[in-house]
């Protein structure tokens, strides 16, 4: 499995996008430390904008057009062909993909607490620095998970860069009105809306100061392993069909 993992990392250097949109990506916090230095904004302030604008908003976006660059790769360059020569299971091909996706997401959250340090620094103020990094690591696990119907609605479309992308930037976009609305979810709603649902769920430790208005709007532990649960089951059973049905042929 390590060895697979590492040669789908070695597939990345045949897209050179991969790394342009990785790039941007990590060139996000530049606007947040202009905005941060401009209006004196403590530690509090900065990693509520961090979590918000790029773990919950940026991440799954790059996150989302890096794994579509990602799964249709081996049709893009006709390599199906020898994936079938070669005696791995597509069950553990595709294990490799996810865990490729998840190292890339744990990477960004570290990128992402990196930035957070350095702009602390500029303002003079890295006060809890430590239990910060707690919270973009849990994120960065759980927007794995969160990032699962993208990934079944990615590997069930046919290799149409543009379709697929528009769908993903409006998910994306979708999720992220109820993250920076106050308006309650609706219980139905939380499986498709993942993204949205690890920030309501976490909010109690990413808000600047939680009032009467948030505390309501939060996830309850047992209202987020409920929506999660839904919607990783479904993706997973999507995935497993798509999978089967373009790559096993």
């Amino acid at each position: 499995m390590v060895d697979l993992v590492i040669e789908e990392f070695i597939k990345l250097k045949r897209k050179k996008i991969t790394i342009c949109t990785a790039l941007a990506a990590c060139m996000f916090p530049i606007p947040v430390a202009l905005i941060v230095i401009a209006n004196s904004y403590d530690m509090k302030n900065i990693f509520a904008m961090m979590v918000q604008l790029g773990d919950c908003f940026m991440m799954p976006l790059m996150l989302g057009m890096f794994a579509m660059i990602f799964f249709y790769m081996e049709q893009d360059f006709d390599t199906m062909k020898n994936m079938r020569l070669i005696p791995v299971s597509m069950g553990k091909w595709l294990c490799a993909k996810l865990i490729v996706i998840a190292l890339v997401s744990v990477l960004y959250s570290i990128v992402s607490i990196f930035a957070s340090f350095l702009i602390g620094l500029a303002v003079k103020d890295i006060s809890g620095i430590w239990s910060n990094f707690i919270i973009h690591m849990l994120i960065g696990f759980l927007m794995c998970a969160a990032l699962l119907p993208i990934i079944a609605l990615i590997i069930n479309q046919k290799n149409n860069y543009i379709v697929t992308g528009i769908v993903v930037f409006i998910f994306v976009i979708f999720n992220f009105i109820f993250i920076m609305s106050i308006t309650k979810i609706p219980v139905w709603a939380l499986p498709f809306l993942p993204i949205a649902a690890v920030y309501r769920f976490l909010l109690p430790y990413t808000a600047v100061k939680m009032t009467i208005y948030l505390e309501e709007i939060a996830l309850s532990g047992l209202q987020f392993v409920g929506a999660m649960f839904c919607s990783v089951f479904i993706s997973v059973i999507f995935i497993i069909y798509g999978f089967h049905k373009k790559y096993s042929r």
